[in-house]
């Protein structure tokens, strides 16, 4: 269960990071699509590193309890970023809509790759923790 959310949370947040960047950009245009390519990859690069990371939170046949609470923790963590992404993209598009606004799509991808961190530090310290020999 939980990691269905966790992965349905992640593509929720990656879908609102793009529907907002369509939304700020005159999609259009034809080469419309290949200028914002490159920002489209960069959005995308939070979310692969969750995801990738959800998915090395597995754990083994006997371990399940602990890897879900590891992933319990990534989610909480996913779940915080999308929310806060949410929040600053509706703030700068809807309520402070400013010619300067598209910058924060140059800046959110590295916000919330240094938020997911202490999340993924964490989880990794203790499935470590967990896994070795007593």
């Amino acid at each position: 269960m939980v990691r269905r959310l966790y992965f349905v949370t992640a593509l929720v947040g990656f879908l609102t990071v793009i529907g907002f960047m369509i939304g700020a950009g005159t999609p259009g245009e034809p080469r419309w699509w290949l200028s914002v390519l490159p920002f489209l990859i960069w959005a995308a690069v939070p979310f692969v590193v969750m995801v990738l990371s959800g998915r090395r939170f597995r754990g083994p046949s006997g371990k399940e309890s602990a890897a879900g609470r590891l992933l319990l923790l990534l989610f909480a963590g996913v779940l915080l970023i999308v929310v806060a992404s949410i929040v600053l993209l509706f703030r700068t598009f809807v309520l402070d809509l400013d010619a300067q606004g598209g910058l924060v799509f140059v800046a959110l991808p590295i916000m919330q790759i240094a938020a997911f961190l202490p999340f993924l530090v964490v989880a990794s310290l203790r499935r470590r923790r967990w896994s070795s020999p007593q």
